[in-house]
């Protein structure tokens, strides 16, 4: 039976780099012992010259082994938050998050707008109507209810078909 007492510390970089997966069980195996951070330091540094998406996997399995105050230490020590994977899952995926988050602020800055137009014509918009501006996401309409709220002379104009 294999059990931690099997699995070598592996604490030099070099070392991990050599051998990845075993760093990773070597974090597994001793991760929540004292000083985990002399394994998940040199783990993640042989996980990040992975060229494919197991070193993103490997590096979350390391994160999710250790303990809250490991995880602190680390993320202060790396500042993961500036960290840019190289991976391309994560690119994928970052480029997609930020297309997303393009099309939402395209999204609030149309109904900002289509607010803003209404307010300085003086024309009352109920909280309904506000709800229904403000849940709208489709770009083509945000944009159309925008055209027609500079010449309509009331809110149900502005939702009016045709």
């Amino acid at each position: 039976m294999l059990g931690p007492s099997a699995i070598p510390y592996v604490t030099d970089e070099e070392e991990a780099k050599r051998a990845p997966e075993l760093a990773v069980l070597s974090v597994l195996a001793h991760g929540r012992e004292p000083d985990p951070m002399r394994l998940a330091v040199p783990a993640l540094a042989a996980v990040a010259t992975l060229a494919s998406d197991s070193g993103v996997l490997y590096s979350d399995v390391i994160y999710e082994v250790l303990g809250r105050a490991a995880k602190a230490a680390l993320e202060e020590q790396m500042d993961i938050r500036k960290y840019e994977f190289q991976s391309d899952f994560a690119k994928k995926h970052r480029a997609k998050g930020r297309e997303e988050g393009r099309e939402e602020g395209r999204a609030e800055g149309r109904v900002a707008s289509l607010l803003a137009i209404l307010d300085a014509r003086g024309l009352a918009v109920s909280a309904a109507e506000q709800e229904t501006i403000a849940g709208c996401t489709d770009d083509a309409l945000l944009t159309r209810w925008i055209r027609k709220a500079v010449t309509a002379a009331t809110v149900a104009e502005v939702f009016a078909e045709g």
